[in-house]
């Protein structure tokens, strides 16, 4: 119980965070959702489905990523921060509190998402989609949750933000704003790997119903998530130690 206390504790402040610093909310959500709106203009068919989930992915990336690699270094570098803890805290409370606000940020994402397709071009989205967006909103908080919280904890407070956002722009412009094959890396072999493109091809799967292709990006995306969060729990506990010895 006391765990969930914490838990508990952690969310609320970060929704207080939320609320207070909503600027960077809005950025991390505002830019998903500008880059939609120029994207998925001239999108046909099958494709609306496909582009709609992809932003998707590329929206829970930004939350997770800006959202926790920004805070977290603000924790660790700003000892006036009115959210700074004063004590150690289990790495799985810290971390699930992460997870809900990731998802929470994802969901409200989504519905932006949703929301401007309707308006401004007219897409219809069904109850397969309403069922679909939920799950690339797990699927994506599922990899890039460890890895906002890797880069807030391994980097210098003053690199965070910076890495976050080679690794947001490094990911958008690799994989999640381009089909395979026509990036500016120009390389499908390493396309394939890079985490939003897993999600892209988990996206492909579930548009086409395509129950055998989901697994492959999953065992991909599971190895992402695992390799992430071993490196965000050993700097995780690395900041702990160094924080509170």
């Amino acid at each position: 119980m006391t765990r969930l206390r914490q838990i508990d504790a952690f969310i609320r402040a970060d929704l207080i965070g939320l609320i207070r610093y909503w600027y960077a909310s809005l950025l991390s959500v505002g830019m998903t959702l500008f880059y939609y709106s120029v994207f998925a203009g001239n999108v046909e068919g099958p494709g609306i489905d496909y582009i709609t989930y992809t932003f998707v992915g590329l929206a829970v990336l930004a939350a997770s990523v800006f959202k926790f690699a920004g805070q977290i270094a603000g924790e660790r570098s700003m000892d006036w921060f009115m959210f700074v803890r004063t004590t150690p805290a289990p790495l799985w409370t810290r971390f699930a509190a992460y997870t809900l606000v990731s998802l929470l940020l994802g969901f409200i994402s989504a519905f932006g998402i949703i929301t401007v397709g309707k308006i401004f071009f007219g897409f219809e989205f069904g109850t397969p989609d309403l069922i679909a967006l939920p799950v690339i909103v797990l699927f994506g908080t599922m990899i890039f949750v460890p890895v906002g919280i890797g880069i807030g904890y391994g980097f210098h407070p003053r690199v965070a933000p910076v890495i976050a956002s080679v690794v947001y722009l490094f990911s958008a412009l690799g994989s999640g704003l381009f089909t395979a094959g026509q990036s500016p890396l120009n390389n499908p072999a390493l396309e394939q790997w890079l985490p939003l493109t897993v999600t892209q091809r988990f996206s492909a799967a579930l548009v086409a119903g395509e129950g055998v292709e989901l697994a492959a990006p999953l065992g991909m995306a599971v190895g992402w998530a695992t390799v992430a969060l071993i490196v965000a729990t050993i700097a995780y506990r690395r900041d702990e130690g160094e924080r509170f010895s």
